[in-house]
């Protein structure tokens, strides 16, 4: 069977890690669509042991592979083992999945869905870090979008939430307190909250009595939480301004 550039580049990426890999896994990923190797011969992810599996893996009535809610949800479920393993374990893991799933055809857009959601993850996630205007990261990200994972249905835009994430790293990091009012009530229109003299930010009151909870290291429970409220790009942003915040008290301590 002849992989596609994608594979094979992606292939190369991983050979750092064929040493943590057990022989059927290997044989999985090289041999593309191959089913010799059952999914129980993998190393379980501890992480995700008794935890159900979400979402589902089908082929649209046409017979061919969408990458929708469902898919997205699933390829999540097992990206959120990232940093377990190393990266040719967990995409064994997820090879397998999809050929007890699918078949043939369906199976290899399967594959090739997951490897351009994983592309585009990592390139909207570096995003978070750009010197770009958020104007600007917005046009990137869907770039981005364009050449990994074009207009699948079950990955919503995140243009909107990735530039008022900026716009609210930006709020924070400047000196100026009016500016960073400023910027702040940017951020609040983007979410689509109004701004109130009388209590500025009623989002992030919310984002941080919801957080108050749980404790500071549990990045994956603050994580969840900041998702539901405020988004992924701006979750993983105020995750990172938590972290250089804990990093710069850590350092004057």
């Amino acid at each position: 069977m002849q992989i596609n550039e994608r594979s094979e580049m992606r292939l190369r990426q991983m050979g750092r890690g064929w040493q943590g890999l057990g022989l059927g896994a290997a044989l999985l990923l090289l041999a593309g669509c191959y089913t010799g190797v059952e999914p129980e011969l993998l190393a379980p992810l501890r992480s995700l042991e008794g935890v159900d599996i979400d979402g589902s893996l089908s082929p649209a009535p046409s017979g061919a592979f969408v990458l929708d809610a469902e898919a997205k949800a699933r390829f999540d479920h097992f990206l959120a083992a990232q940093g377990e393993v190393d990266e040719g374990a967990l995409h064994a893991h997820v090879r397998a999945d999809i050929n007890a799933r699918l078949q043939g055809e369906a199976a290899e857009q399967a594959w090739e869905a997951f490897l351009a959601y994983l592309d585009y993850r990592g390139e909207a996630a570096a995003l978070l870090t750009t010197s770009q205007s958020p104007a600007d990261a917005r046009r990137a990200l869907a770039e981005i979008r364009g050449r990994t994972i074009g207009d699948a249905p079950g990955v919503p835009d995140e243009g909107p939430r990735l530039e008022a994430a900026l716009t609210l790293r930006a709020a924070l990091a400047d000196p100026s307190p009016d500016v960073r009012a400023e910027r702040m009530a940017a951020f609040q229109a983007e979410v689509g909250e109004t701004p109130n003299d009388a209590e500025p930010s009623r989002i992030v009151g919310r984002v941080r009595a919801a957080l108050a909870p749980i404790p500071s290291d549990d990045h994956a429970a603050r994580r969840v939480v900041l998702v539901d409220l405020i988004g992924d790009a701006a979750a993983d942003c105020w995750l990172a301004l938590e972290q250089a915040r804990a990093a710069a008290l850590t350092t004057r301590g």
